[in-house]
């Protein structure tokens, strides 16, 4: 049986509460729904920040943003594992 582990994470200056995060999913779509929810909802509490630089594709996401306290980086991707 293949699982799908959402993982989480925040570094720098600015961290929230995304320090490795992780959720476990059974179905692939369910895990790739929850990342982009994550993803739409950090994106808009960032707003107020520059954000330097940010990618997002099927199953990963990257922010990171530059302050005056130096750069922070936000981070969301999908691990496939097989479970017996």
């Amino acid at each position: 049986m293949k699982v799908y582990i959402l993982t989480e994470t925040s570094s720098g200056e600015v961290p929230i509460e995304l320090d490795d995060i992780q959720r476990v999913f059974a179905d692939k779509d369910k895990a790739i729904k929850a990342l982009n929810e994550s993803y739409v909802k950090l994106f808009d509490d960032l707003h107020n920040y520059n954000i330097d630089a940010y990618q997002k594709s099927f199953d990963f996401y990257s922010i990171s943003i530059e302050t005056d306290k130096g750069i922070s980086y936000y981070r969301g991707y999908i691990f496939e594992k097989e479970v017996e």
